[in-house]
């Protein structure tokens, strides 16, 4: 909860006024000028810790997105203009709508509530079945992050899902939702991610989107890593967009947001993803791993690493795929302490050979690999590379299974003391 003292609520209480005083209304949409909005965050510094919460899940204008964002979504929420005019109309001049000290009143509390809670869904593709058990309801892989059957009951909670995650039949349509239901013998597997944060009602200026979509990529990135998952031909593509809710407890909050926009290289690399195993064991490490990996306070460089290897599985461009896997391997192994007379290319491939070589023939091998991968790093950021060969397609293949390699030794190494 934000904490804000009282001579800043006055203060903020104030200008939000003077900016409901200058809002027009047409159609229930906030049109014209919101400069007396953009004004806030100049006009009324917050305190440092409060700055910092809501900098950090909003953005670096946080009273401008959410004040001008909370008004614009009562007004539609609220059907305040009723007017059926033709031209833009003063907010308050509409008949019913409150107070602007009534308004500014409410505006502070709920700013003050941050940050929210919400839960996020992600129809996965059908190759991903795997990922929980036919007989489970649900697989919890810590974080927030579950994986799920669809079922009535969620449906009546969380109405609209189905239709808004599901692939769009046309990406250039302006109808770019497909709204196709599922029928009796079809299941529809869902990823559910409980995230705190902010969500603007179009998803398109909170930070807070994009730290919810880095954390399901990291997901994916240790499904990749642990070998839960691996990446084939392209399925049926997933979908471009995601279902948001609120929710306060056990209360869900109706707030009339658009779907969250994941992007089509997310959508075109979940396409790729598959479950190679049905192994119970391999299946049980596998999820080990990633609770680990969620449950621990140290694992920020996994966390980070694993979206960098995700990323790499779907890039068409794969000059750019081997240098995402290079970054991989150097958010695990780069630090540069005690190791200043050494290259880059130096310190992994001894990091990484003593890390995860099963011996010295496996540890030769990993030295005598990484010599040939960073020659073609080389060659790509200083030269120009325009290209890669047939073996460097190889060195690629290798490069992501020694990311999997180091990323599985680093969660491992979370249980111990000082890991």
């Amino acid at each position: 909860m934000l904490k804000i003292s009282e001579t800043t609520k006055a203060k903020l209480a104030g200008n939000i006024r003077r900016a409901l005083a200058e809002v027009d209304v047409w159609s229930n949409c906030l049109v014209g000028n919101v400069s007396s909005f953009q004004a806030l965050d100049a006009n009324v510094k917050l305190d440092s810790d409060a700055f910092k919460l809501v900098t950090n899940i909003i953005s670096e204008d946080p009273l401008y997105i959410f004040f001008s964002d909370w008004i614009a979504r009562e007004i539609f929420e609220r059907d305040l203009d009723k007017s059926q005019s033709k031209v833009p109309v003063k907010l308050e001049l509409l008949p019913g709508v409150p107070s602007s000290e009534h308004l500014a009143e409410e505006m502070i509390r709920d700013f003050c509530q941050l940050p929210f809670s919400y839960k996020i869904f992600l129809s996965l593709p059908a190759p991903l079945s795997g990922l929980i058990h036919p007989e489970q309801t649900e697989t919890d892989y810590g974080g927030g992050i579950k994986i799920l059957w669809w079922s009535d009951k969620l449906e009546k909670s969380y109405p609209g899902v189905i239709k808004t995650t599901k692939e769009p039949k046309d990406q250039g349509s302006a109808k770019f939702l497909s709204g196709k239901e599922t029928d009796d013998k079809e299941r529809l597997m869902v990823l559910e991610l409980c995230v705190g944060g902010f969500l603007d009602r179009k998803n398109n200026r909170s930070i807070s989107v994009d730290l919810a979509l880095e954390k399901v990529k990291s997901f994916f990135g240790l499904c990749v890593a642990t070998g839960l998952c691996g990446w084939g031909s392209p399925a049926p593509r997933a979908s471009y967009f995601a279902a948001s809710y609120r929710v306060d407890n056990d209360l869900i909050i109706p707030n009339n947001t658009w779907p969250i926009p994941v992007g089509e290289d997310f959508a075109r690399t979940l396409s790729l993803l598959t479950v190679p195993t049905s192994d119970p064991d391999a299946l049980r490490r596998s999820h080990e791993r990633i609770r680990k990996a969620h449950g621990s306070s140290r694992s920020e460089r996994i966390m980070l690493a694993s979206k960098w290897l995700f990323d790499s599985v779907g890039g068409f461009d794969q000059l750019f795929a081997f240098l995402q896997c290079t970054i991989c391997l150097e958010i695990l192994l780069g630090e540069q302490k005690y190791a200043d007379n050494l290259s880059v290319g130096d310190i992994l491939s001894n990091r990484c050979a003593y890390m995860v070589g099963n011996n010295d023939e496996d540890r030769d091998h990993i030295l005598k690999d990484f010599r040939e991968i960073y020659a073609v790093r080389s060659e790509i950021v200083h030269r120009g590379k325009s290209r890669l060969s047939q073996q460097n397609k190889i060195q690629l293949q290798k490069l992501r299974n020694y990311c999997g390699r180091v990323i599985r030794k680093e969660i491992d190494f979370l249980a111990l003391p000082n890991g």
